[in-house]
Formats: structure tokens, sequence, C-alpha cells
């Protein structure tokens, strides 16, 4: 995968992808600038269950045991990064927030 393009045309339906949300849970701390610090929460991989121009969504088990849909915009271009040919990385500013893995 070399730009957003290319995930968009790989990430169709029923392909699997495993996700790190590296903004997911505050470890109690705070920087030197006095923002939170989050650890890194890996999700297990997820099947695309429906695919549209400008998003997708992921099949989803609630604690509950209901399966639903969890939605992703599609981003900007400059608001990506891809390290290899599988992986995407979304960044806000200059901070990693999602990473997004095929399963292959």
């Amino acid at each position: 995968m070399r730009n957003l393009a290319d995930f968009k045309k790989i990430a169709t339906l029923g392909s699997k992808w495993s996700t790190i949300r590296h903004q997911g849970k505050f470890t109690g701390e705070r920087d030197a600038q006095g923002r939170g610090i989050y650890s890194a929460v890996e999700i297990p991989a997820r099947e695309v269950s429906i695919v549209q121009t400008n998003s997708i969504a992921f099949k989803h088990t609630n604690t509950d045991g209901t399966i639903v849909d969890s939605w992703i915009g599609f981003p900007k271009a400059k608001e990506c990064k891809f390290p290899n040919e599988n992986t995407i990385e979304i960044y806000e500013g200059e901070l990693l927030t999602l990473t997004y893995t095929k399963v292959v």
C-alpha cells in the first residue's frame, strides 16, 4: 500500500483488519505540557461489513453480544503514512492515533 487510493482498493467487503488505537486508555499520568498520556489498545481483527466511497464499517461485537457496525471515515491523504504493503497509519497533526493492518 503506497497511498490512500490503495487502501480504499484493498479495504474490500469481507477483508479483515487488526487495529491499534494509540490513544486508547488513559494511564493517569501527564507529560511535561500537561497532556494526558495514553497507552495503545489492540483491537482484534475485524471484518469490513460495509464499503462506501467516503467510509467503511467494521463488524463489531458489543459486550452484550450484539453485532454492530463500527464506522471510520476515510482520512485525508496528508493524515496518512504507509509503512508497508498491508498497513495504514492515521495521524491527527503529529500524533499517531490509529493503525490498521490487513490480516492476510
